[in-house]
């Protein structure tokens, strides 16, 4: 099957890891794949960084872009196009290539990008619902987010890590991975965190986005909390985390709460729709959206349990049943065109 996914986002975040890692994983599976982004320019890591092998990756200028798009459709010839994110959606909605389209609803439904094409991947039961509501006329699948590989998931990288940064051994870590919006509710974290006075915990805070200058003034005058720009691979930076928060005040799956728990770390994460599903049955510390105080108390106890590891069952979160069943949704679409 030859598959053209389409991104076309400046950001790099949980949803172009989905895009890259789902492009990844068909390639290794015997699709025939392309990528179409727009170019990266200063964006880093970026797309390019980690995709893998056997994927066909190509930039497409915003001059004459849909004329460019239409080149690569004619050339690729691509059984199906699986858009991600609003702005590639809408502009194959409008297009209306031969072959079927699809989206992966990585937030909420908006029909000005999605009710022109043929079909939808619901990662959570709220955005299917939605979607019905308004009316939306073509098929949707729901399917949940799944756990992609990590290089080098070795131990020793966690040390490594913390003997960078400068951290001891017996400081205790929270940590949190995202884009800098102001819906992740990083400034939740920050300000629950100032609240807990102890000299042996630190926070972290990987990745960038545009509310990064309003954050670090925020955690100006603690020198516990400490900023990384985003990173390539996550994985030695969950191995170093103690206590991974996640207060997003919405959240439509949360790619990093997978990531977190393969990677062991104890959670606390607010009560989205997206956390209570991948979350669900876990053990881990659910609290309210946007309060601060519940959040503070949260870590507070996280803190007193002291450093451990968490088991989670994850077997819910398959790639391979994840790709069986977005295969067989492309085969729908496919016969019913």
């Amino acid at each position: 099957m030859r598959v053209l996914h389409v991104v076309f986002t400046k950001d790099f975040g949980g949803s172009e890891r989905y895009a890259a890692g789902l492009a990844t994983a068909q390639a290794e599976a015997g699709y025939d794949v392309r990528v179409l982004i727009r170019p990266q320019g200063k964006v880093s890591p970026n797309i390019w960084d980690i995709i893998g092998q056997g994927v066909e990756v190509a930039e497409v200028s915003k001059f004459f872009q849909k004329w460019h798009i239409k080149q690569h459709i004619k050339y690729f010839e691509p059984d199906i196009i699986h858009t991600h994110l609003g702005k590639a959606a809408r502009l194959m909605g409008e297009m209306r290539p031969k072959c079927p389209t699809v989206a992966t609803l990585h937030i909420d439904y908006k029909a000005k990008n999605y009710e022109k094409l043929d079909g939808l991947i619901a990662i959570n039961p709220k955005q299917k619902k939605q979607a019905k509501k308004e009316q939306y006329q073509g098929e949707i699948a729901e399917i949940q987010g799944y756990l992609g590989t990590f290089e080098g998931e070795k131990k020793a990288k966690k040390e490594q890590k913390r003997t960078i940064l400068g951290i001891n051994s017996d400081i205790f870590i929270f940590g949190t991975l995202s884009r800098l919006h102001k819906g992740k509710g990083i400034a939740d974290i920050i300000a629950a965190f100032k609240q807990l006075k102890s000299a042996k915990m630190q926070l972290l805070v990987v990745g960038s986005g545009d509310e990064e200058e309003n954050l670090k003034q925020l955690a100006k005058g603690d020198e516990r909390i400490r900023f990384i720009p985003a990173v390539e691979n996550p994985f030695p930076w969950y191995q170093m985390m103690d206590c991974f928060v996640s207060a997003s005040h919405a959240e439509a799956f949360g790619l990093t709460l997978l990531e977190a728990m393969q990677a062991g770390c104890p959670i606390i994460a607010t009560e989205t729709v997206g956390a209570e599903l991948a979350l669900k049955d876990q053990p881990v510390q659910m609290v309210p959206i946007q309060n601060v105080e519940k959040l503070k108390q949260a870590m507070e106890g996280a803190f007193a349990e002291g450093m451990h590891r968490q088991k989670y069952d994850l077997t819910a979160f398959s790639k391979e049943a994840c790709l069986r069943k977005i295969e067989d949704f492309y085969k729908k679409l496919c016969c019913s065109e």
